[in-house]
């Protein structure tokens, strides 16, 4: 804002509310609209996780995409296992306590015909954190 002041520039609203940062009630007024706006959605955003972390207590799933091996029930609103896909996180987690790396994890579960949530191959990836496999 403090730019624009100097060079002069008007400040125009979605509203069409013309502000001119030269006038000092327009910087005042601009300046305490953005503390207001921020202060609503700060409200907001403390309200959202709320309502995550009291959904999360009653045992609803409100995260998004669920976790590969778990399918989300629309109607009871929770997370259910998926029996075919938790046969392949049960094996990628006995090959890794068999000190097997995660590049040959991701090899083997592609080679026994599982993908991953969105149908890819399972890979390794060095962003990935702990050696684990992608996607499990």
């Amino acid at each position: 804002m403090n730019l624009l002041r100097q060079d002069d520039i008007l400040f125009v609203t979605d509203s069409e509310r013309v502000y001119d940062l030269e006038v000092q009630e327009d910087w005042q007024a601009l300046k305490f609209t953005g503390f207001v706006n921020n202060w609503e959605y700060e409200n907001i955003k403390a309200q959202l996780r709320k309502g995550k972390k009291d959904s999360a207590k009653m045992g609803r799933w409100s995260n998004g995409s669920p976790n590969y091996g778990y399918v989300y029930n629309r109607l009871e609103r929770k997370l259910e296992i998926d029996e075919e896909k938790a046969k392949a996180v049960k094996l990628a987690f006995q090959m890794t306590i068999d000190g097997i790396g995660a590049d040959n994890i991701a090899v083997k579960l592609n080679k026994l015909g599982y993908r991953t949530n969105k149908g890819n191959f399972f890979s390794w990836s060095k962003h990935c954190q702990n050696d684990s496999v992608r996607d499990i």
